[in-house]
């Protein structure tokens, strides 16, 4: 061991490793680090009595009593209490009490753990699918299959890191800069551990963590990743998500160090100091409401949003950046001394980014941890924190700088739409598989039992079944179903990982255990190459147990009035007639059979949850970047570069050009006419010849003055005319935006009326969001709108652009002067939100020229449309994704703008008004408020200003910057210009909406998964089916054949149509949420939306009639009739375009597909209880008769039967003693006429027809997002 390994050993004042390798490896292995050895025994293995002597302190509470506490049981008001008194400055960092523990440390000859990383040629590789033309539809997937299967996948191994060699020293705070795509997540996924998981990924090379491989122990309890992907629990708020992290992650290190310190400072006769002892005690034994909870809180500046629920895309919650310091704080609040963050500046202010990066700093500084922080755009100020910076590009480092039921359904929604927080919580060991399955499977035991007690109570008595000890019998049955029916669904989701695969498979997997569960197929008609399935049935144990219950009962113990010479009782000749036993033995071996199944599935579930990994990803590259990837890693100077590489340098050039023109111009403010041109002449790496960009500047002091042609060229000195070459290919009519006086209202939720400070605007329980903003956005100029993370951003974009769905809003928007009518300006403005939301099956270029197809007039000719597309393309510089799936503000960047709105925390403005050349306008207005600080050499304007204007700034100087009056600018935008006119729709020229036909077309046949395992279902059933009633469908000369043909009839409709119902929502809820956002900027309406969603279905729900009808009918053997096998073909398909006409019907009509299910289960339940088959029509009470006709699984059975048996006359079969033709049986027991085919055809067609309705109502009236 080299004494580079050992000096973190001898600062931490600990003995050095013992050489011997197997004590060393036992000792990691024990505590989960790399520390192994070196670190103090872990506070567990220490005496109790010890234990919770070191957890007592002393807390002196805000009356000035003193208490003895224990730091496990400290509350949340005691925590912060001892964080105010600590840190009594709110804002102030965290540097002073770290330095603080330090000194403590340091008095003893002690200083924290400490890891050094080493990696040496690390290499990381996968295959890819290279071209553009990888995009996924349902042939290509069926091709990709048959290709794997021979082993001619088409795919190339791709290296996304290639040979990366480093070190990452404790105490050094190490900047990661690379430009995306150049592999930087896979390095910090791979430096953490958290690619040894993904078995699509090949990793070679050695990472090392203070000379310990990763076999040696889990890096992922001394390592925290934070992912730039915010996965959490919408429904928890912030301070919960930080409690649950922090119970999860155990501070055994702390507590081993407080013990060591606490017995050295004793032996050495130190008395601590009380407030820094009670603080480090709360900290490292803190239970649900920690001290380390509040303190992350404090240090991401998310105390004013700690109980609000994180939110979604669909519920109201947090902001973007406040999510990000979520994902940010779910990994500091634990006990990583090895910290990798990726992109965490995404959504964040330049402000908070460099607050939340210096306490980073400071924590590594001082504290001694190993840090490797990736940045996009690091802001000067925030760059100068850090000591090391790391350079990759493609792959590899090329520097590193010193620096200064049938809730069943319902159940799998929830499992697969929690199993993404999941993996990412058990990549962080939280806490392994078993800790997921097994509270997930034993909290829904309380519904399946309430579940079991209703419907017992309900159905049992009224039913009329045996009264006795029995019904105690029945319950319990009841409740084992629930909870087998839960755990076999949970598994499946846990196994099948999505929505769609997991609907399909556990719709499949009812189907097979209902079929030969010895009900609709009587257990002796089942073939015997199906009797095995019978035997391993759960459901047959359950139905057959069920069954010798209720009919060996007293009140069934009477002789068979049909043969009172069989010596069976009424009861026996029923058990018989169904297959059943009918010793009551049979109750208690179902019993077991089901106990032993449940047991089965949570195994299941807990093996998929320890085990299985997430969906893999499929990279796909196109052969534009594998060119450059190619050229980079590339040894020699090529001879010629990649046309992409000459592209981008040719583009890269008339920016730079063109930012020079403008600088020039800018700085010419006062000089005498000038005339400025720059030429890209031909030269470099082969670049296209003569290019040219002419800009032309005259002064106020030139002859040839010129009057700025747009408002926003006065912020560039003087006006600047740019030629055609340059200009929009669409030129657009300009429209200015006022609003005066707005205020934005919310409902204060409860957790935080008690802590609420008196406001006097609004009401006790109202929480005012935005307060008296004026501003005004107009044309030619570029405005930004800045404030801290939590200021009202976003809230007041969604106000002015009127996607708000709740809340009060008041205060007055004009357009050109003019009232703004929501209508219209849907049409005519364009708002870029803060969460993406697209169909993920488009590709860049077919979103783009949706939406320009519906949202510019109709015209605009197809060629002019398409240059401006390509021209917004090579704007934002997606030129050359244009095929690829949809799948921070600097100093350069921020003087590009002309004006700024600034909002504070509050909702209030505090700046509106023009930048100036360089800001110089925004920082001499600040600057001349008394107090505050001059701007320092290289800081950013932004940062600076949102420094200034913070409330710890603002408390100081005892000044409100939102009291500042600035009103010309919007005043002279507020009202109409000489000859200004209002716009109207009926100009706009509006193009017709049903162009999204083909888009939906095209998505559809994007989606391979949802395509795919909806026909494989079908042909599983088909052949579940086909082969239990192989050869039955002739079988029409005893009641019990007859029996078998409808039961297999009713089984076809019920479980096809079910599976389709169910894998369709999955699909729609995608397409909602983007119809949500398309539908508010004016692109279409609701009718045509939901046209085009039912109308997309069907081709694929012809296909799908034609393979199951072929499959079914001729496999079953029913009559050899064109007349008959249409009519089957015909109803079938119907049945299913109803069906799935439901499913988008609940979706449309429930806020999530959770509560879709739950509407969706609870009419299927009565459907198929109340059709027809399994009571039949006579025997239905008069009460719920109207349940029968109002049913359309009833037509669907009754149109199918009648089609196959109403005509055959001349067949005969027993019934209650008389042989009479098989029509008249039809009639007497179901209550179906041969003569009632087409009216019931009609029927179901009309059902369709109202479902098609229900979801254009829907669409049209609700409105689930809550915003």
């Amino acid at each position: 061991m080299g004494a580079e390994e050992q000096a973190p050993q001898a600062a931490a004042g600990l003995p050095p490793r013992q050489p011997s390798r197997h004590a060393s490896r036992q000792a990691s292995r024990r505590h989960g680090s790399p520390l192994g050895g070196a670190s103090p025994c872990p506070a567990d293995h220490a005496d109790k009595a010890a234990i919770q002597k070191l957890r007592s302190f002393t807390l002196v509470e805000p009356d000035g009593s003193a208490t003895v506490v224990d730091a496990k049981k400290l509350g949340r008001a005691q925590s912060r209490a001892l964080l105010d008194a600590v840190m009594p400055d709110p804002d102030a960092d965290n540097v002073a009490v770290l330095r603080r523990i330090q000194a403590r440390l340091a008095r003893v000859g002690m200083a924290p753990p400490s890891i050094e990383v080493r990696y040496q040629d690390l290499c990381v590789e996968t295959t890819a699918a290279v071209g553009d033309k990888q995009i996924p539809t349902v042939l290509r997937a069926v091709k990709g299959v048959l290709k794997g299967l021979v082993g001619a996948s088409g795919r190339r191994p791709l290296r996304i890191m290639d040979g990366a060699s480093g070190v990452l020293r404790p105490g050094r705070f190490t900047l990661l800069l690379a430009p995306p795509g150049s592999g930087k997540t896979t390095l910090l996924r791979a430096l953490s551990g958290r690619l040894r998981e993904q078995a699509d990924l090949s990793v070679g090379g050695t990472i090392l963590y203070n000379g310990h491989p990763f076999s040696s122990f889990v890096p992922e309890r001394s390592a925290a990743y934070i992912s730039q992907v915010d996965l959490h629990y919408p429904e928890l708020t912030v301070r919960e998500a930080f409690e649950f992290a922090a119970e999860c992650q155990s501070r055994s290190y702390e507590r081993g160090v407080l013990l060591q310190l606490a017995a050295r400072e004793e032996a050495l006769g130190i008395v601590p100091d009380p407030e820094l002892d009670a603080f480090m005690k709360a900290h490292a034994f803190g239970g649900s409401h920690s001290l380390a909870v509040e303190l992350m809180l404090h240090m991401l500046g998310l105390q004013g949003c700690a109980d609000t629920v994180v939110g979604n895309e669909m519920m109201r919650g947090i902001s973007g950046g406040q999510k990000k310091r979520v994902t940010s704080g779910e990994a500091l609040v634990g006990h990583a001394k090895a910290l990798y963050a990726d992109e965490i500046s995404t959504g964040l202010d330049s402000n908070t980014t460099h607050t939340i990066a210096k306490s980073l700093r400071n924590i590594c500084h001082v504290m001694n941890s190993t840090m490797l922080v990736a940045l996009l755009q690091p802001a000067p100020e925030t760059f100068d924190l850090f000591d090391d910076v790391m350079l990759l590009a493609s792959g590899m480092v090329v520097g590193a700088l010193g620096g200064g039921d049938d809730g069943g359904t319902v159940e799998m929604h929830l499992i697969t739409q929690r199993l993404p927080v999941f993996w990412k919580q058990r990549e962080m060991r939280f806490y392994p598989g078993w800790c997921f399955a097994v509270p997930a499977f034993v909290f829904r035991l309380p519904y399946a039992l309430l579940d079991a007690t209703l419907w017992s109570l309900i159905t049992y008595w009224a039913v009329g079944f045996d009264n006795s000890w029995r019904f105690l019998i029945f319950w319990l049955f009841l409740f084992l179903t629930c909870a087998w029916a839960t755990s076999l669904f949970q598994a499946i989701a846990c196994v099948c990982r999505t929505d769609t695969v997991s609907s399909a498979v556990g719709s499949f997997f009812l189907l097979v255990f209902m079929a030969t569960g010895g009900f609709i197929v009587t257990k002796g008609s089942i073939p015997p190459w199906w009797i095995a399935a019978y035997w391993s049935n759960p459901w047959a144990y359950i139905t057959q147990a069920l069954a010798v219950n209720e009919f060996t009962g007293a009140s069934w113990a009477v002789p068979d009035p049909s043969d009172p010479d069989s010596g069976l009782t009424l009861g026996e000749t029923i058990l018989v007639f169904r297959g059943f036993g009918t010793e009551y033995y049979w109750v208690w071996i179902g019993l077991g059979a089901v106990l032993a199944s449940i047991v089965i599935n949570v195994v299941v579930f807990v093996l998929a949850a320890t085990f299985m990994k997430g969906p893999k990803s499929k990279p796909v590259i196109s052969q534009e970047a594998m060119e450059e990837l190619d050229m980079n890693r590339a040894r020699e100077e090529p001879h010629s570069l990649p046309a992409s590489v000459v592209k981008d340098i040719e583009a890269g050039a008339k920016r730079s050009a063109s930012h020079k023109a403008l600088s020039s111009l800018a700085s010419l403010a006062h000089a005498p006419l000038a005339v400025v041109e720059l030429e890209l002449a031909e030269g470099g790496a082969k670049l296209a010849g003569g290019k040219e960009m002419r800009l032309t500047a005259a002064s106020p002091k030139g002859s040839a003055a010129v009057t700025p042609v747009l408002p926003g060229a006065g912020s560039l000195g003087p006006a600047a005319t740019v030629e055609s070459s340059v200009r929009s290919k669409m030129p657009f009519e300009p429209l200015s935006v006022s609003f005066k006086d707005i205020c934005y209202d919310v409902p204060r939720p409860k957790s935080a009326l008690k802590e609420a400070a008196l406001d006097d605007e609004v009401g006790e329980g109202t929480l005012r969001l935005l307060r008296h903003v004026d501003g005004a956005f107009r044309p030619g100029v570029l405005s930004a709108l800045m404030g801290a993370s939590g200021a009202g951003k976003s809230t007041l974009l969604d106000v002015l652009a009127g996607r708000k769905t709740g809340g009060t809003i008041s205060g007055e928007v004009r357009v050109n002067g003019f009232p703004k009518s929501q209508r219209t300006f849907a049409r005519v403005a364009g708002y870029v939100e803060q969460e993406d939301v697209h169909l993920p099956q488009a590709t860049v270029g077919e979103a783009l020229a949706f939406s320009a197809t519906l949202r510019l007039p109709s015209t605009v000719d197809k060629q002019t449309r398409e240059d401006f597309i390509q021209e917004i393309l090579e704007l934002t510089e997606l030129d050359r994704l244009r095929n690829a799936h949809i799948g921070v503000l600097g100093v350069s960047g921020f003087s590009a703008f002309d004006e700024l709105l600034v909002l504070k925390p509050g909702g209030v403005c505090v700046y509106f008004g023009p930048l100036g050349y360089e800001s110089n306008q925004l920082v001499d207005y600040f600057s001349s408020i008394p107090g505050v600080a001059p701007m320092p050499p290289r800081h950013n304007p932004a940062n600076w200003m949102l420094e200034q204007t913070s409330p710890a700034f603002e408390n100081k100087l005892g000044i409100d910057f939102g009291e500042a009056e600035m009103a010309a600018i919007v005043d002279a935008a507020h009202e109409p210009a000489p000859g200004a006119r209002d716009l109207t729709v009926a100009e706009l020229n509006v193009r017709g909406p049903f162009f999204q036909y083909a888009r939906l077309f095209q998505m559809y046949n994007r989606l391979p998964d949802y395509q795919l395992v909806r026909l494989a279902v079908t042909l599983l059933v088909g052949v579940v089916f086909g082969s239990l009633a192989w050869g039955t469908g002739s079988d029409t000369s005893s009641l019990s054949g007859v029996l078998n043909i409808a039961g297999m009839l009713f089984a076809s409709s019920l479980f096809v149509g079910f599976t389709n119902a169910m894998t369709v929502q999955s699909a729609v809820e995608v397409q909602r949420n983007v119809y949500y956002r398309e539908h508010a900027a004016g692109m279409y309406g609701p009718l045509p939306m939901a046209i085009a969603q039912g109308n997309v279905e069907i081709p694929y729900i012809v296909g799908q009639t034609a393979v199951y009808s072929c499959i079914v009918y001729w496999m079953v053997g029913f009559a050899a009739e064109a007349s008959k096998f249409f009519w089957f073909l015909f109803i079938f398909g119907i049945t299913l375009s109803m069906f799935t006409a439901y499913g988008m019907m609940c979706i449309n009509l429930t806020p999530d597909k959770g509560l879709a299910n739950l509407l969706m289960s609870f009419f299927f339940g009565f459907w198929n209880l109340l059709c027809g088959f399994l009571i039949p029509q006579a025997s239905i009470p008069g009460y719920w008769i109207w349940m029968y006709w109002a049913n359309p699984l009833a037509y669907t059975l009754y149109g199918l039967i009648v089609t196959q048996l109403g005509n055959l006359w001349d067949t005969t079969v027993e019934f209650n003693g008389d042989q009479i033709p098989i029509p008249q049986l039809l009639e007497e027991r179901f209550g179906y006429k041969y003569s009632m085919r087409w009216p019931v055809t009609m029927i179901l067609l009309a059902f369709l027809v109202v479902f098609r309705v229900a979801s254009i109502l829907a669409l049209k009236l609700l409105n689930f997002q809550n915003r």
